[in-house]
């Protein structure tokens, strides 16, 4: 099994054939490339075995919420993956229940909210997940950009002009002084009299410098502020028992005190490769996904019966991701089409629809949303895949 988080900046990768024999590794994001998961198959063979792999990916919530652009996005993956690459079927996981995964299965039983923090590389998510019996539910996700690692590290190569020179010297040396530094930056959001105190001394070309509480705390602003509207976002759907931070930002002392005074919870901070270890729970079995509610999903039509027209219900299948379907194809003529929802018609729209015979499929997205999607009868119909997206009437 090879579980791939696809970070913006970074794809994290985790590969074992069980829980007790696990690799982690990462590689700047490629997206799509086929070279790089080619690259993270032949890295991984030794501990995949022969044969074609498993995959399970762990993608941005907004790949699975209902956002026609971010659908697009996971199609281009899918094709590259299943029909490029011929490794199928692939498992997609949220990156919130993944990161959520990785905890639950050692930690926390039915009946916990579990809030999910990632100040990630350019911005942040949180994602509100409830551990029920039968799986992880998500309940509700929100993302923020802007205020990521990759903005933080910039700031602060204005203030250090040579941190650039000198990152893996600065993530050991203010790892070692996490506990100087917690205490320090606490002191001085209370008090701005701590503002000038040092709050890490690092080392540079002419030597050791000094970092100020108040030169941090002023460039973490941007963080502060994102991760307090996506935490504030997702809290509107319900109140969490546990948290957990993770990210390129989760080691600073600020993250976890922002989710602190957020949630009145300490989150447990996990490491970069929390989403990638937890998809592969998942694609181990080890994890579960709470089951979706799904309604049965049909097209109205017409056919001719003994000389008369009578009206019948095509059935659309579900799928988990925008795969081949068995459905029948059928002609589709506008950029609308009426489908029926556990016996509600609802009206999909498709945007630059060409007129032609579509089979259907539809796919589970957000709770209360699904993408619906067509696949071209005739393969000469070079038109990227139509995507629209119907509300299911419930949640």
């Amino acid at each position: 099994m090879l579980a791939l988080d696809i970070g913006a900046l970074l794809t994290k990768a985790a590969a074992g054939r069980d829980v007790r024999e696990v690799r982690l590794t990462s590689r700047p994001t490629v997206q799509p490339s086929g070279g790089l998961v080619s690259e993270l198959l032949a890295g991984f063979r030794p501990v995949l075995g022969a044969g074609p792999p498993q995959i399970c990916l762990a993608v941005s919530d907004a790949w699975l919420n209902g956002d026609i652009a971010a659908a697009r996005e996971q199609e281009r993956c899918r094709r590259l993956i299943e029909d490029e690459l011929n490794l199928r079927p692939v498992i997609w996981v949220s990156q919130s229940q993944a990161v959520a995964a990785s905890l639950a299965v050692r930690q926390h039983g039915p009946g916990t909210m579990l809030l999910t923090c990632d100040a990630g590389g350019t911005g942040v998510r949180t994602g509100l997940c409830e551990i029920t019996g039968t799986g992880i539910r998500l309940v509700a996700s929100h993302a923020v950009p802007g205020g990521g690692w990759r903005e933080f590290a910039a700031g602060l190569q204005d203030i250090w002009p040579s941190a650039g020179h000198h990152r893996a010297t600065w993530h050991d040396s203010v790892r070692k002084q996490a506990g100087r530094a917690t205490i320090l930056l606490d002191q001085a959001v209370a008090d701005a009299g701590f503002r000038d105190a040092a709050a890490y001394t690092v080392d540079g070309p002419a030597g050791p410098q000094e970092l100020s509480a108040g030169q941090l705390i002023d460039q973490f602003g941007p963080t502060d502020r994102a991760l307090r509207q996506a935490i504030e976002a997702v809290l509107a759907s319900g109140q969490p028992s546990a948290a957990v931070l993770t990210g390129g930002l989760s080691w600073f002392p600020l993250a976890a005190r922002v989710v602190t005074a957020a949630t009145g919870l300490i989150p447990e901070i996990l490491p970069l490769t929390a989403a990638a270890q937890g998809a592969l729970l998942v694609g181990q079995g080890e994890a579960q996904l709470a089951p979706l509610d799904l309604p049965e999903v049909s097209l109205p039509m017409h056919q001719v019966s003994n000389g008369l027209l009578e009206e019948f219900r095509l059935p659309v299948p579900w799928s988990a991701s925008f795969g081949p379907v068995a459905a029948e194809p059928v002609p589709i003529d506008g950029p609308d089409l009426s489908v029926e929802v556990s016996g509600q018609l609802r009206t999909v729209s498709f945007a630059d629809l060409r007129p032609g015979r579509y089979r259907v499929g539809v796919r589970p997205a957000s709770p209360g949303q699904a993408f619906v999607y067509l696949q071209p009868d005739r393969q000469e119909n070079s038109q990227e895949m139509p995507i629209g997206s119907v509300d299911l009437g419930h949640t």
